[in-house]
């Protein structure tokens, strides 16, 4: 059984430092882990891919081809052609039997909110004998603005939908937060009444439409967040533990190394 993680989020949110650092832990728990960045607008990367869509079509080609589009147009237009080109999904991801891939993914939201082209992609995983979820990255500085926060929510809540497989919701860049911030932190979602209140005191004019947002939110009480802080390992050790479980890592995959009771060196 193969197996990927999909590295979903807006642009900024960490997902390509996400790549980067579960891919060096992960090895450290010995396991077979490749990298492939699917952002064909992606300037510098912090790993070396084993994968790249830029060595088939980048952003820069497209706009060349059709000048008339701008920048997120090209990008669109780039990932509607890769997500529909089975055979080079399938030349490229096929040879990489019973192994675990995680996906960098482009940062624009409408990618995986409005159009179908992360859904086409996680199908097409799926089609191929992989198990995939979905870890969907926002920045935890969004915690102190409830504004951002409920947006965050709604984007995350709009990406599971669409993408209709297990999924994971990591607030990035913890370590970058004060002592008292992080101590705040806990997995369950803050009561989106409580944060819908404060919003109406900043915006009493849009009171009904936060009150509806609210309730929305509080009907799909599945989102959690799970904090990424890297100078911690505890927090990638329960994050891996969490993919594990939603992919059944160990109902198939052959456990060698390292065990999730050790620490790994």
């Amino acid at each position: 059984m193969k197996f990927a993680q999909l590295v979903i989020g807006t642009a900024g949110a960490g997902k390509s430092t996400y790549c980067s650092n579960m891919l060096e832990y992960m090895a450290s728990l010995k396991r077979t882990v490749h990298v492939m960045n699917l952002d064909p607008a992606a300037d510098a990367l912090q790993y070396d891919p084993s994968i790249d869509v830029r060595d088939v079509i980048t952003v820069s080609q497209v706009m060349e081809d059709r000048p008339e589009l701008g920048p997120n147009g090209a990008l669109v237009l780039a990932m509607e052609e890769v997500s529909r080109d089975y055979a080079y999904l399938e030349e490229t991801l096929g040879d990489y039997s019973d192994d675990y891939l995680i996906i960098d993914c482009p940062g624009q939201i409408e990618l995986f909110t409005h159009l179908d082209v992360m859904g086409r992609l996680s199908r097409t995983l799926e089609g191929l004998g992989y198990r995939v979820a979905a870890v969907y990255l926002s920045e935890s500085t969004f915690i102190s603005d409830p504004g951002a926060l409920v947006y965050s929510a709604l984007a995350a809540l709009s990406a599971m939908l669409a993408l209709g497989i297990p999924h994971i919701n990591l607030l990035s860049k913890v370590d970058l937060l004060a002592d008292d911030m992080k101590k705040s932190l806990s997995g369950a979602f803050p009561d989106p009444h409580r944060l819908v209140s404060r919003l109406n005191m900043d915006m009493p004019m849009f009171s009904t439409v936060n009150d509806t947002i609210a309730e929305l939110v509080a009907d799909y009480s599945m989102i959690q967040y799970y904090p990424l802080d890297y100078t911690d390992d505890d927090t990638l050790l329960n994050i891996v533990a969490q993919l594990d479980h939603m992919l059944q890592f160990y109902d198939d995959a052959e456990v060698g190394g390292a065990d999730f009771n050790e620490d790994p060196e």
